[in-house]
């Protein structure tokens, strides 16, 4: 069994669609002050958690095309290491970075730092 924990719900639907079995989820938040708040998702995925990890380093196979720059979620990609990008690449050359990996550790965490979609645009940050 896999513990995933993570302030981003986009893994929450990931483990949704890869009909993996979820246990109860749960939300937290927490350092609220009048600029800033955190919201953490924790759940459990039943699974092998090599399969967990190579689920989740695979965006373009959960992702939703419609949460993209370029409109199509094989464009993702995830350098599953300190530092790696998740990026998102298209045939013109244009480029964008949805979030750094802060944390790698195979079959256990992957941790991001991610301005999504178009919260790039605003003074907010998810990590």
């Amino acid at each position: 069994m896999a513990a995933i924990r993570t302030t981003a719900s986009i893994t929450l639907v990931a483990a949704a669609l890869l009909a993996m079995p979820v246990g109860a989820a749960r939300a937290e938040t927490s350092d609220v002050s009048a600029c800033v708040f955190t919201v953490t998702h924790a759940f459990t995925i039943e699974g092998d958690p090599q399969e967990v990890w190579q689920a989740f380093t695979q965006p373009a196979k959960w992702w939703s095309s419609q949460h993209t720059w370029s409109g199509q979620a094989s464009n993702l990609s995830v350098e599953a290491q300190a530092g790696g990008c998740c990026c998102e690449r298209w045939a013109d050359g244009a480029s964008v970075m949805q979030g750094r990996v802060l944390m790698a550790q195979p079959g256990s965490v992957l941790r991001l730092h991610a301005w999504l979609g178009p919260l790039q645009e605003l003074p907010v940050e998810g990590g």
